[in-house]
């Protein structure tokens, strides 16, 4: 939220903040799930998805590329949790979702 208040006058280094802010909040649930086993990988993509639409919230710039790590991530997310299944609906499904929602 830092980086939204200071985007308004400092637009450059508010944009860097916040972004910033959303990159580590992928490492940490990335960090919880492969190198702590803090939770389980349904629990991770929920919290993966959760950091991407609050990126996109956040992304309320007029500009595209302001709002380019949040879909960066958002297609990052299948990898980052991956998995020993194959679910190939729940990530086309999910894959298709963010397509559409980001040429809206």
């Amino acid at each position: 939220m830092g980086g939204v208040r200071l985007a308004a006058r400092y637009r450059n280094y508010g944009l860097l903040l916040a972004g910033g802010g959303i990159a580590a909040l992928y490492l940490s649930f990335y960090a919880g799930l492969n190198l702590y086993a803090l939770f389980g990988p349904q629990a991770a993509f929920g919290l993966l998805v959760a950091v991407t639409v609050a990126a996109a919230a956040l992304a309320t710039a007029p500009t595209p590329s302001d709002c380019a790590d949040g879909v960066c991530g958002g297609f990052a997310t299948p990898f980052l949790v991956g998995g020993t299944t194959d679910q190939q609906v729940t990530l086309f499904s999910y894959v298709a979702l963010l397509i559409a929602a980001t040429s809206v």
